[in-house]
């Protein structure tokens, strides 16, 4: 288990140039593994013991019912490994379709908060250049000033 873990490491550093993200890594290796195979096992046993009963029926009742009793405790296991996978495959998608609306909405308010960013951009520009012109206008109004009136 640790080598795997260090291999999943050192293959996630290496990877990580390949645009290949940890949580694909973790994703594909329990897609791979799933629940180490206990639905196959469990679909195995069951059609293993049908056909035990449909191919060598027991003599015995007693033996039947407990036969017939395995199969139905097979198949409800089975059923509710289904649902749950079911239940969770529908959870996953609705989880990304929260994860794209939410990546949308925000999406559009970076696009806004961009669009005000370039008008303060334009306004700092405006009010820098206003204030460069005033201080051009009183330094002409001082020299102005200091020369004094043509009547004197």
């Amino acid at each position: 288990m640790d080598i795997e873990i260090d291999l999943l490491i050192k293959t996630n550093d290496s990877q990580r140039h390949h645009d290949i993200t940890e949580d694909d890594i973790i994703r594909s290796r329990l897609l791979y593994e799933g629940d180490q195979g206990i639905d196959d096992r469990r679909i195995l046993s069951l059609m293993k013991t049908f056909n035990k009963v449909v191919h060598d029926l027991p003599s015995n009742s007693d033996e039947n019912n407990a036969t017939i009793e395995k199969l139905l405790a097979l198949l409800y296991s089975i059923e509710h490994s289904h649902h749950l996978l079911k239940s969770s495959y529908q959870m996953d998608e609705l989880e990304q379709l929260c994860y794209a609306s939410k990546t949308q909405q925000l999406n559009e308010q970076i696009k806004q908060l961009r669009h005000e960013l370039d008008q303060s951009d334009l306004r700092l520009i405006e009010a820098k250049q206003k204030r460069a012109n005033l201080l051009e206008y009183d330094a002409r109004a001082a020299t102005i000033n200091k020369l004094g009136t043509r009547r004197e």
